[in-house]
C-alpha cells in the first residue's frame, strides 16, 4: 500500500511540474535566430579579429578558446543548433527523466535561446553513471564556460572518478597555454571579475547581489554532502537564469544511478555508495 501511495504521489508531482512548465514554455516558444546569445555568438568571429572580444557589449565571459568554438558552430546555423539540443536527449536515461527534460521549460530556454546548458546536463548526467567520455566533456565544458553552478558535480568527478584526473589537468593546461597564445588571458580574468550578473537572471540573487552567497555557500556544502549536486550548484551561483534549472534534474539522475557502468579502470567501484557486505 505504501508503494502504492509513493508512486502516485511520484505521479501527481510530475504531472504538476509538467503542467507548470508548459505554461512557461509558450513564453519561449517564440524566441527564434534574434535572440540576444544567438546574435552575440554571431558576432563573436568579428570580435575575436578586432581584437575586442570582452571590450564590446552584450558582454562575453568564457573563455577566449570556448569563443573561437561558439563562433565556429555559428556556421551551421540556428535551427541546426537546435536540433542538436534535442538529439542530446537521446543520452538521457531512464526514459521517464528525458520526457521531465524535454517538458522543461528550463530546456526550451535553453534550446531557443541557443545557450549551452543542455549539452552540459546530457554530460553531467553521463558523468554520474559513470561514464568516462560524458566526465570528461563535462570537465572539458567546465574548464571552457566556468560558471559556478557546475563546480559541485566538477569536484564531484574529480573525487569519485580518479581516473579523470591527469586527462583534466592535461586539459586545464592545454586551455591555459592557448589561452595565452591568443594573448586575451588577462581581459578574460577582468571580465569573469567584473561581471555584474548577480544582479541578472532569476533567483535570490537578483535580490541579495553578492551578499547571497553567505548564504548559498553554505547552503551548497550542505547540499553536496547529501547528495544533491544540482541544487548544490544552484546555491552557490551568484546569478541563476532559467536555464539553470535543469541542474537539479542531475539528482533524480544520480539517485537512479545504481548500476553505472564505466571503461576507467577503478571508477565503476568508486562510485558504489557503499561497498558489498561479506556473506554470513
Amino acid at each position: 500500500m505504501l508503494a502504492l501511495v509513493t508512486r502516485r504521489g511520484r505521479l501527481v508531482a510530475a504531472a504538476v511540474y509538467v503542467s507548470i512548465n508548459l505554461i512557461a514554455i509558450q513564453l519561449t516558444i517564440a524566441l527564434g535566430p534574434h535572440v540576444d546569445d544567438w546574435q552575440l555568438f554571431t558576432s563573436l568571429a568579428t570580435r575575436l579579429e578586432e581584437g575586442d572580444l570582452y571590450r564590446t557589449s552584450p558582454a562575453f565571459v568564457w573563455s577566449p578558446v570556448a569563443a573561437w568554438i561558439l563562433a565556429a558552430v555559428t556556421a551551421i546555423g540556428y535551427w541546426p543548433w537546435v536540433v542538436l539540443h534535442f538529439l542530446s536527449l537521446i543520452l538521457v536515461r531512464p526514459p521517464w527523466l528525458a520526457v521531465l527534460t524535454l517538458s522543461s521549460w528550463a530546456f526550451w530556454w535553453d534550446t531557443a535561446s541557443a545557450h549551452t546548458m543542455t549539452f552540459v546536463f546530457v554530460c553531467g548526467l553521463l558523468a554520474i553513471r559513470g561514464n568516462r567520455g560524458g566526465s570528461l566533456a563535462y570537465l572539458a565544458l567546465t574548464i571552457l564556460m566556468p560558471r559556478p553552478i557546475q563546480f559541485p558535480l566538477a569536484l564531484w568527478i574529480l573525487w569519485k572518478m580518479p581516473g579523470t584526473r591527469m586527462p583534466f589537468a592535461g586539459l586545464a593546461l592545454g586551455h591555459a597555454v592557448l589561452v595565452i597564445l591568443i594573448g586575451l588571458h588577462w581581459e578574460w580574468i577582468q571580465a569573469m571579475a567584473t561581471f555584474g550578473g548577480a544582479s541578472s537572471g532569476i533567483g535570490p540573487a537578483r535580490y541579495l547581489g553578492i551578499a547571497w552567497l553567505a548564504i548559498g555557500i553554505p547552503l551548497g556544502l550542505w547540499l553536496a554532502s547529501v547528495g544533491k549536486l544540482g541544487w548544490a550548484g544552484v546555491a552557490i551561483s551568484p546569478h541563476h537564469l532559467p536555464q539553470y534549472l535543469l541542474m537539479p534534474l542531475l539528482d533524480l539522475g544520480r539517485r537512479n544511478a545504481d548500476s553505472p557502468t564505466t571503461d576507467d579502470h577503478g571508477d565503476k567501484n568508486a562510485l558504489q555508495s557503499a561497498p558489498p557486505r561479506r556473506p554470513r
